[in-house]
Formats: C-alpha cells, sequence, structure tokens
C-alpha cells in the first residue's frame, strides 16, 4: 500500500518510523514549513527512513501534492497536525481515502487547537480522533477515537507524548483495516455536540486573578511549553507562567496581590480564599524558579499581579 502523510509536527515520528519498517508499505511524508524540526527527530545514519520525507513548495504546495499523488499513484492519504485544508481534486484521489489525524476529541472540540481548549476547559480525558476529510475542518465522518486519562500534571506537551502511542496504533489500526477490507466503517458525526475553537488569543493566554484556581491551574498546563506559558504582569514586567499549583490562602489581600513568597514559589492570591503557587516563570531573561525570579527583581509581598 502507498501511503501519503503529511504533517508538520514531531507527534508523527513514531507512526513514520514504524511504518517504514513494514515491507508491504510504501511510504512517503511531506512536510511543508518545519523541515529541519522534522529532519531533527531521525538519525542521520537512517538514510533509507530521511529519504522517506519530501519538503512541499511554501507557495504552490496543493500543486506539489497534486503531482505527488498522481506521479506516485497513492493509494492512502493521511494527514497529522497539517495546518492547511487539502485541496477537493487531491482528497478525492486515494483510493483509500483521505483521513485526519486529529488531536482531540470531536465532533467536540474541533478546530486548530483542541489540544489547548481540552486542557483549558479541564477535561479529564483527551483523545485522537480519526475521521475521513472532507471541504470543511473537521466535520467528515468518524472513523475511530483513541482516548486517555488527563491528570492534574498534565500539560500541553505530555498530553503530546501521550498522543504518540495513540497515533502509531491509530495507523496500524487504519492500515490494517484498509489492507484487509479495503474500505472503512464510518459513522456521521453528531453536529448537536459540535463546537469549533479558534485559535486562542493573547487575551485567552492571559491569567485572570479574579477566577477560580482550577481553572488558573488549567489554564497555565495548557499554556505549558508549546506556548510559552500563561500571561500574566508584575507592574510592568511581563511574565509567562510554566508551572503552578492551587493552595489555601488565609490573606485577607485582595485578588491578584502576592502573598507569600518562600521556598516553594510565589503565592498569589485567587478567589475563594485560594492561592496560586508560582513555580516556574519564563520571561526575557531566562527561565526561572519563582522565588529567584523574585529575588532577582525585587518582588516583594503587596505587590500586584495583573
Amino acid at each position: 500500500m502507498k501511503i501519503l502523510i503529511l504533517t508538520n509536527y514531531p507527534v508523527s515520528i513514531p507512526l513514520v518510523k514504524a511504518l517504514h519498517g513494514m515491507k508491504d508499505v510504501d511510504l512517503s511524508v511531506g512536510i511543508l514549513s518545519e523541515w529541519d524540526l522534522m529532519l531533527s527527530y531521525l538519525s542521520t545514519d537512517d538514510h533509507s527512513l530521511r529519504d522517506c520525507f519530501y519538503k512541499l513548495s511554501e507557495e504552490n504546495w496543493e500543486q506539489d501534492l497534486a503531482e505527488h499523488l498522481r506521479d506516485n499513484s497513492i493509494d492512502a492519504l493521511w494527514t497529522i497536525s497539517f495546518p492547511f485544508k487539502i485541496p477537493d481534486e487531491s482528497l478525492d484521489y486515494p483510493k483509500f481515502g483521505s483521513m485526519n489525524f486529529h488531536l482531540g476529541q470531536l465532533p467536540q472540540y474541533r478546530g486548530p487547537e483542541p489540544i489547548f481548549w481540552q486542557i483549558r476547559n479541564g477535561e479529564t480525558h483527551g483523545a485522537l480522533s480519526v475521521h475521513k476529510m472532507e471541504a470543511q475542518f473537521d466535520t467528515g465522518h468518524l472513523w475511530n477515537d483513541y482516548t486517555f486519562e488527563l491528570n492534574q500534571n498534565d500539560c500541553y506537551g505530555s498530553y503530546l507524548q501521550k498522543l504518540e502511542s495513540c497515533i502509531e496504533n491509530a495507523g496500524f489500526d487504519l492500515y490494517n483495516e484498509l489492507n484487509q477490507k479495503g474500505t472503512l466503517s464510518l459513522t456521521p458525526q453528531n453536529n448537536q455536540d459540535a463546537h469549533y475553537y479558534k485559535r486562542p488569543k493573547k487575551s485567552d493566554l492571559q491569567v485572570d486573578w479574579n477566577d477560580n484556581a482550577n481553572s488558573i491551574c488549567n489554564l497555565i498546563r495548557a499554556c505549558n511549553p508549546h506556548l510559552g506559558g500563561a500571561l500574566s504582569y508584575c507592574g510592568n514586567t511581563a511574565i509567562q507562567i510554566f508551572s503552578a499549583n492551587a493552595g489555601e490562602s488565609n490573606s485577607e489581600f485582595p485578588t491578584g496581590t502576592i502573598e507569600r513568597i518562600d521556598h516553594r514559589g510565589i503565592a498569589v492570591n485567587c478567589r475563594d480564599n485560594n492561592c496560586i503557587w508560582i513555580r516556574v516563570i519564563n520571561c526575557h531573561e531566562g527561565i526561572f524558579p519563582a522565588e529567584i525570579w523574585a529575588q532577582n527583581k525585587g518582588i516583594n509581598v503587596g505587590d500586584r499581579m495583573g
């Protein structure tokens, strides 16, 4: 079977390596804008694997794709974290169809950043949803989904790590069903459950210290490390918070006030008699334990975060 994978993110690499090792699979991998990043995950000595990869022209990628499908008689087109809509004529070319590996639960989390929004909303499970591609993003019939647990310590990066095995398993299952049956059993999405989440704006990444502690921690986890951390300010200084956890507060300070600084980090008062213990801060000068950043900047108890 001739399979073309379009991908722009290393989460697809374990599946690529596994398919490359299968004698009945003729694999090619198209990369658009992250060529150097993707190749950095491959051994420089594995020339046969590296030869599977080819770079799509950023100016004429649609034409490059159409020519590759036709010239190589591709049987199946799969996309994994590929950020552009595939033209209809390319979707219709492969005899085994065109499938997308969506990095979130469908139809509840349609859109380009499902990982961020699932963690931000405090979901207890993540998912990989494999669906047929059609003219609109993320609306095609579902083939299968693969769910996994999320806990209070999971962040954007650990979600991606859990996805790697899901993507690999899904790829094998998809190949086996196509190879054995030549067709897939598909189910229409329930549009009553559907929600499309746009890419988060800067305002979506900023901590609201009037919010409750769990919601603030969810935001911080959703921004680590992909978005550089959740945004806040101390005076005129912008910081991004990489790591934090909730705690109890006995302070009468207004929300957003620093109430303690010690070896545990920086405690900032929030709603419902709780506080957020900031552990790690990302700023212009570097990444620091929160208490070291406070010492370096002369931050004191009573200062306000905004």
